[in-house]
């Protein structure tokens, strides 16, 4: 009996420190990786971001828009984007510079990692075009690596090492405004009340 409790409580403190080494809940960990992901989705189109947006949010999350190592690891986020409504994410592949990189990691891209990509340009399309192109994936019936517009919105998916915090505690309903960390209450309260809740959160 003594036995079966050791484990258990082994069990779940291995358990909490994994889930703790994402930067939050939300985050999905690799198995076999010092990595995890968090892909954000909607439904309704209105709610898709901008790459800029996406890459400033997964910052915020205490991650970066994801670069995608190889075809192995392209294949894993289509296994956790099976749950997933949207079909086309950002990713952190980027032409700013008149070549393929990945944006945050200064990694070149490889195609030659890759069994399924297309990121040929059109003959009509002129440099300064393709300088806005950036790039993203289908998810999740079809592990693809594309290309889209600036101007275009969509899903996206970040990546974080274990060690990575978030800027602001999102998953507790802060955000990131102008540089700080925000927490809004739609409930009225009193002054007294207001100062009391946010000393509780540790703020002023």
């Amino acid at each position: 009996m003594e036995s079966r409790l050791s484990l258990l409580g082994l069990l779940f403190v291995f358990g909490a420190v994994n889930a703790y080494r994402c930067p939050g809940p939300e985050w999905t960990p690799r198995r076999n990786s010092s990595y995890c992901y968090f892909a954000r989705t909607s439904p309704v189109d209105m709610n898709t971001w901008f790459w800029d947006e996406a890459r400033l949010d997964c910052k915020i999350r205490g991650g970066y828009l994801t670069d995608i190592e190889d075809q192995t690891e392209l294949d894993f986020l289509g296994t956790i984007m099976r749950t997933k409504g949207m079909v086309f994410y950002w990713v952190g592949l980027t032409y700013e510079t008149g070549a393929w990189e990945w944006a945050d990691t200064g990694k070149s891209y490889a195609p030659e990692k890759f069994t399924s990509a297309d990121l040929e340009f059109g003959t009509w399309q002129s440099e300064s075009d393709r300088r806005q192109q950036r790039g993203t994936v289908v998810m999740p019936n079809h592990q693809m690596i594309l290309r889209g517009s600036t101007r275009s919105r969509k899903g996206y998916i970040c990546k974080a090492s274990y060690s990575s915090r978030p800027l602001c505690k999102t998953e507790e309903g802060w955000d990131y405004i102008q540089g700080r960390c925000w927490k809004f209450q739609p409930i009225l309260h009193s002054f007294t009340q207001a100062q009391h809740n946010c000393s509780t959160w540790n703020e002023i």
